[in-house]
């Protein structure tokens, strides 16, 4: 006050806060508010002034400083772990950029030797066409002279010589069928494809037609249920049913009705079509062997067949971008399910 009354002419009002004692002992805080009073000539005569208690606005903002200090120390720690995530995702970003290269490197490297393998295939194919083609001209004159000798001078042989003629013309008959199956393979490997929505349930009455004379003269209780139709090439899955189902038709044929039943299931939007029978069925420890052309899990005694059949099938069934896959249980019968 005495400095203000000093510099009076600088001086007009004060504002400050301080803290004072109730009579009880307790500090309170206060803001004075004052201006200094003048006489008609300018001179001071006086202080005029206001004591308002403001300990309750002190106590708020003490509360929000302690809540700005607090949301200062938390932005700082999210701050610090945003710049830690920050650069976890650079290195990240780093890293997939290093494997996408990989990545890109590896495809290169599979496009050629996917383009080394397919003239591979090609070339093998081409062979396989050749020499099965060149063979069946000796086989047939092995088999014709064979035929003629039988015939023309059956008086000369005894039994014993006839037998063994005809087993050599079994044998070269037998290797002629075995020859017209691995061109049948390799057509199909060269066969282009041509894709058209087909309904399944008329091309599997057909396939099955075609093999009347495998069922005319059997109990058979032949079902085939509605499917979805599939874009595919009718050709080519006309193979596949025939193969099926004459593979259904063979290893039933001890059966006094035989069950074989075509349909489909639907799951996870896909589409998956079987072939199911009551056959004497196979242990599921060679089922890797089945697709393989030559291999045979029956002896050619117990049931005839090339072995050619169902690396038929499996080749159809991948060139429309499928899988074929089997389940059976001996003497239970066997399921066949495969995508298109």
């Amino acid at each position: 006050a005495l400095s203000a009354i000093k510099n009076y002419k600088k001086f007009k009002h004060l504002t400050f806060e301080t803290v004072m004692l109730k009579k009880d002992g307790t500090e309170i805080h206060v803001e004075n508010n004052t201006k200094l009073l003048l006489n008609k000539k300018g001179i001071p005569i006086g202080i005029q002034g206001s004591t308002s208690d403001i300990t309750e606005r002190k106590k708020v903002e003490q509360e929000l400083k302690k809540h700005r200090e607090h949301l200062e120390g938390l932005v700082k720690e999210r701050t610090k772990e945003l710049e830690e995530k920050t650069k976890n995702l650079t290195r990240s970003q780093q890293s997939l950029t290093y494997l996408v290269e990989d990545v890109n490197e590896s495809r290169t490297e599979l496009d050629a030797s996917n383009k080394k393998l397919e003239v591979v295939n090609k070339e093998l194919e081409a062979f396989s066409y050749s020499v099965s083609h060149d063979l069946r001209a000796p086989l047939r004159t092995i088999d014709g002279f064979s035929k003629i000798i039988l015939e023309d001078y059956s008086d000369v042989l005894d039994n014993q010589g006839k037998h063994y003629l005809q087993r050599v013309r079994a044998g070269s008959q037998k290797m002629g069928k075995l020859i017209d199956e691995l061109l049948n393979l390799s057509r199909i490997g060269r066969k282009s494809i041509k894709k058209k929505s087909i309904n399944l349930k008329a091309v599997a009455n057909e396939s099955y037609k075609m093999l009347e004379d495998d069922w005319k003269n059997r109990n058979i209780n032949f079902v085939v249920h509605d499917c979805s139709i599939i874009n595919c090439d009718k050709d080519l899955i006309q193979h596949v049913f025939i193969n099926l189902f004459s593979n259904s038709l063979k290893f039933t044929k001890n059966k006094t009705i035989a069950e074989i039943e075509f349909g489909c299931k639907q799951k996870n939007k896909q589409t998956t079509f079987f072939v199911k029978d009551n056959g004497v069925g196979f242990d599921m420890k060679y089922a890797d062997k089945l697709f393989s052309p030559f291999q045979r899990l029956h002896r050619a005694d117990e049931f005839e067949g090339s072995g050619i059949g169902l690396a038929i099938v499996q080749r159809i069934i991948y060139r429309h971008g499928g899988k074929i896959w089997v389940e059976s249980e001996i003497n239970k019968g066997t399921t066949f399910y495969f995508t298109l």
